[in-house]
């Protein structure tokens, strides 16, 4: 840990109620973030989870405030017990070890159900009114603009781009590239912003008695739905099907009632898609070959092939779905020629 295990056990016991000689286990949980680190406090009839984070990351100071804001207003995240501001720990509500990304092999109609929970908890954030927002007790993060998704978009292109796959783009098709990308970033931030998550994806939701709690949300800012709704749908983390997405996308824009039609909103829901994908796939490349956590690079094909999905339902985007054939086509030759290799050896 980050602080020593007697000191957290005994801050946490004194305001547990526990006496100095009732025993508390301290178990480490494997999830975790940047500069966050997580436990599970277990004793003689009860459990917690303290969170101890720092602050070189701005966001993990605006995890407490956000988390009682979001309670507040009737969004389903884990209840928050205590929070030493100055040793930096949190104690939450223990939900426990399933997420929906545990439930991924789950019966069709089980998963929908909980793919509807979740939808409906995200859409209780999405329709809080923005302009009542209590600036003053909830400070977020920098909101989803022009800037914030060419941040996003040079970070694909830096690590999964020019670090993992080893492209190197002519500068004509850089250009090309960078200003149908700049038009969409245009698109995505003229769209009214709300609350958004910023990382809703599957293993940021807990499950509990078939009710979902959001983790992970001190990137809390103001942005466009379909970027959560994007990430949630499209999660390569999720082996599911063109049918199934649809499904829960549709699920959302009847519950929403927006003053659209369908297929506005799945064009809308189509480009914040792609523009989280290439978030994500830059962050899989990041946490998997800069960082070490290799884990994340067997959600590279998933992610390409969710990015293959979205660019060719977009008329817009016919460079981006290019480039996303061109990364597939060379990470299945890749895994081709080393099938060759070893087989020769």
């Amino acid at each position: 840990m980050m602080m020593l295990e007697d000191e957290v056990t005994s801050w946490a016991k004194g305001f547990l109620g526990l006496k100095d000689k009732d025993m508390v286990e301290v178990l480490p949980l494997a999830r975790g973030g940047s500069g966050r680190r997580y436990f599970r406090l277990k004793w003689n009839g009860g459990s917690t989870v303290l969170m101890h984070y720092d602050t070189e990351r701005q966001e993990n100071a605006f995890f407490y405030p956000i988390g009682r804001f979001l309670a507040a207003i009737g969004f389903p995240v884990p209840h928050i017990y205590a929070h030493n501001e100055m040793k930096k720990i949190i104690l939450l509500e223990d939900l426990g070890d399933e997420t929906l990304f545990s439930f991924r092999a789950a019966p069709e109609r089980k998963l929908l159900e909980l793919y509807h929970r979740v939808i409906e908890g995200i859409s209780i954030l999405h329709a809080y009114p923005v302009e009542a927002l209590p600036a003053q007790e909830v400070p977020l993060m920098a909101g989803f603009d022009t800037s914030l998704y060419r941040w996003e978009r040079e970070y694909f292109q830096e690590y999964f781009l020019r670090r993992l796959q080893g492209v190197r783009l002519s500068v004509d098709e850089e250009k090309a590239l960078e200003e149908e990308l700049a038009d969409l970033a245009l698109r995505l931030a003229s769209f009214p912003p709300c609350l958004v998550h910023r990382d809703l994806q599957s293993q940021n939701v807990m499950i509990r008695a078939g009710k979902p709690y959001f983790i992970d949300f001190q990137g809390l800012r103001k942005g466009n739905p379909f970027y959560d709704i994007g990430s949630l749908v499209y999660d390569p983390y999720m082996p599911l099907g063109p049918e199934k997405r649809l499904e829960i996308a549709m699920y959302y824009y009847e519950l929403r009632g927006f003053p659209f039609g369908r297929d506005e909103y799945l064009c809308f829901l189509w480009e914040a898609s792609a523009q989280r994908l290439l978030q994500a796939l830059g962050a899989f490349a990041f946490l998997g070959s800069v960082k070490g956590s290799r884990d994340f690079l067997s959600y590279v094909g998933p992610g390409i092939e969710n990015l293959i999905y979205v660019t060719a339902l977009v008329p817009g985007l016919t460079r981006l779905h290019e480039l996303a054939l061109r990364l597939d086509r060379e990470r299945r030759e890749g895994y081709s020629d080393r099938q060759n290799q070893g087989g020769k050896r």
